[in-house]
């Protein structure tokens, strides 16, 4: 059963009330943009004044850091049992297992490299079929996870980038 929605008041609008109302959302559009660009220029300044400000601090931490790294790892029998050594209301160093990582850097070698040796390195990925989809919304069936919307005039809005651009600097 259709649900009707009540559009009276739209009907009763003029041309020059839905000029107001786009001028508005341009207004509106411009004004956004004008804090989103000031926001993210304080955030760029803030990030660069504080990576000049612990330069030198991130400097020595990498340096300790590694230091550390390097003593445990010379030293693997200090931490079989306990695997850390703890240092009291400070923290802990020591050895972990940690599971292998894999990072694939790029998937089309990846897979060049598998057809070439005979290696199954990927698998075939289910897809969704567009064209038959669309299909079958043209025949009436309602497919659940999809949306179609048939061709056709439908609403759209657009606001000139050159409007904005004269607000933004206005």
């Amino acid at each position: 059963m259709a649900i009707a929605k009540d559009t009276r008041e739209y009907l009763a609008m003029t041309v020059a009330d839905a000029d107001n109302i786009l001028l508005h959302l341009a207004r509106l559009t411009a004004e956004l943009k004008r804090r989103r660009a000031v926001a993210d220029k304080k955030k760029a300044e803030i990030d660069l004044a504080l990576a000049a400000d612990t330069a030198e601090q991130q400097r020595e931490y990498d340096v300790l850091y590694e230091r550390l790294t390097e003593y445990i790892q010379a030293h693997p029998e200090r931490f079989i049992r306990p695997c850390k050594h703890p240092v009291k209301g400070i923290g802990t160093y020591g050895l972990e297992i940690a599971p292998d990582k894999l990072k694939i850097l790029d998937a089309e070698q990846v897979c060049n490299f598998s057809d070439a040796d005979g290696l199954m390195l990927y698998a075939q990925v289910k897809q969704v079929d567009n064209a038959a989809v669309k299909q079958t919304f043209r025949d009436g069936v309602t497919v659940p996870g999809a949306k179609y919307t048939p061709p056709g005039k439908v609403p759209k809005i657009k606001i000139d980038d050159s409007y904005i651009e004269q607000q933004l600097k206005g």
